[in-house]
């Protein structure tokens, strides 16, 4: 696909461009936000510059960024893939096709966590870690404390590690098959996990951009085991966690209450939190000792 541009390098004729381009894809405001994203992402002006287009103009090469950039949104590439990068918690996290891209429900997670631990904890571990943007984060929050990931995915620890390199915050990033692996960990004060927890049999609720552009195995669980992840976090969850460790999980608000009934009948004092939307989308548990 190619745009004709006619001499008009200005960024409100690009906006437009986008907006009937994309009208089939994206709201109108949603298309905002993206071009905006393009801006400051992929040809890297100032986030508060994309807020006000009016003046405002594009180079030659600039026009060439922004083109390539609409052709791949075009053929329905996410445009957090378009760009590499999203932004996590104020951190410039880099994505690609083998990590979930971060959502704004993820980040609230952090946010709960903050506010739910009064002092700092001395370990955290983040379980299946895919881009390393929780547990860069909280390493962000608690720069004092010792933060160590697990992740069975290679791609997706290259990808982590680059981010933690990148950020300057150090994590400690190991391959390992929770299932089935032994967690060379111990004593840990806040577990925290966003595991797969999509249901086979919810495939058709999942958006094509996700599925077409993120890692299955990131996302799925078997219909007849969705809480296999989470079983396994809170029964290894009684070996490792220090007396009074707090675990905080993302979670599918379809199997809230069986959660919230797992972690109680393992031990754990439970319950449930809401996110943005008033939907039941966290589980935080507290180990009280053996």
């Amino acid at each position: 696909m190619a745009i004709t541009v006619h001499g008009n390098n200005s960024a409100g004729y690009f906006l437009k461009i986008f907006k009937q381009k994309l009208l089939d894809k994206y709201p109108e405001g949603e298309i905002e936000s993206i071009f905006r994203l393009v801006l400051a992402d992929i040809i890297n002006w100032p986030y508060s510059e994309t807020l006000h287009l009016d003046g405002k103009r594009f180079s030659e090469s600039e026009i060439l960024k922004v083109h390539k950039a609409l052709e791949k949104l075009q053929e329905g590439v996410p445009i957090q893939l378009v760009a590499g990068v999203t932004e996590f918690y104020d951190l410039k996290i880099i994505v690609n096709e083998h990590v979930l891209f971060p959502r704004p429900e993820t980040e609230y997670l952090i946010h709960i966590i903050k506010k739910e631990i009064s002092s700092v904890p001395s370990k955290i571990l983040d379980v299946c870690s895919g881009s390393g943007c929780i547990a860069i984060a909280l390493k962000s929050i608690f720069p004092n404390s010792q933060v160590v990931a697990f992740e069975k995915s290679k791609e997706a620890l290259k990808v982590s590690i680059k981010n933690s390199e990148e950020l300057n915050l150090p994590v400690e990033f190991n391959e390992l098959d929770i299932i089935e692996g032994h967690w060379p960990i111990d004593k840990v004060d806040v577990l925290v996990s966003n595991p797969p927890y999509i249901p086979y049999a919810e495939l058709g609720d999942i958006d094509e951009h996700v599925w077409n552009h993120e890692p299955e195995m990131a996302l799925m669980v078997p219909d007849n085991n969705p809480l296999i992840f989470y079983e396994r976090i809170l029964q290894k969850g009684k070996e490792i966690m220090a007396n009074n460790g707090h675990l905080f999980f993302e979670i599918n608000p379809h199997f809230a209450n069986e959660l919230l009934s797992l972690g109680q009948d393992l031990g754990y004092a439970s319950k449930l939190i809401l996110d943005l939307e008033n939907k039941n989308r966290f589980l935080h548990c507290q180990w009280q000792g053996k």
